[in-house]
């Protein structure tokens, strides 16, 4: 597969402290019209430093995975992914149904609430 015409777009959840925990990358096609194929997710654990770069690497390696392998999959499971289900239930998703952050931040409008 080629992997050039793809385009992520990040975004980023964060805790109370203001620190990113949450790291949502969505692997796009086009860019007049960005065509969502697929969503990764990366949770930065309360033992870890949350680091936006770690993040990205994550969550862009599972949309990428998902692409590849055309599924669905990695459900979310530890204690702390609970606070991502508002997003998905799977680390990494195909053809993923968009929340309306997403669909405003593909847009280009600001994001929203």
């Amino acid at each position: 597969m080629n992997t050039s015409s793809l385009r992520p777009y990040y975004y980023y959840e964060y805790d109370n402290q203001k620190r990113p925990k949450i790291t949502v990358c969505l692997l796009c096609n086009g860019d007049r019209e960005p065509i969502p194929l697929s969503r990764g997710i990366a949770i930065c654990s309360d033992l870890d430093m949350p680091r936006k770069k770690t993040g990205r690497q994550i969550a862009f390696g599972r949309a990428l995975s998902a692409i590849k392998r055309g599924n669905t999959g990695d459900p979310m499971i530890r204690r702390q992914a609970v606070c991502a289900r508002h997003i998905s239930r799977y680390k990494r998703e195909f053809a993923p149904e968009l929340t309306d952050k997403e669909r405003a931040i593909l847009h280009g409008r600001k994001e929203a609430a």
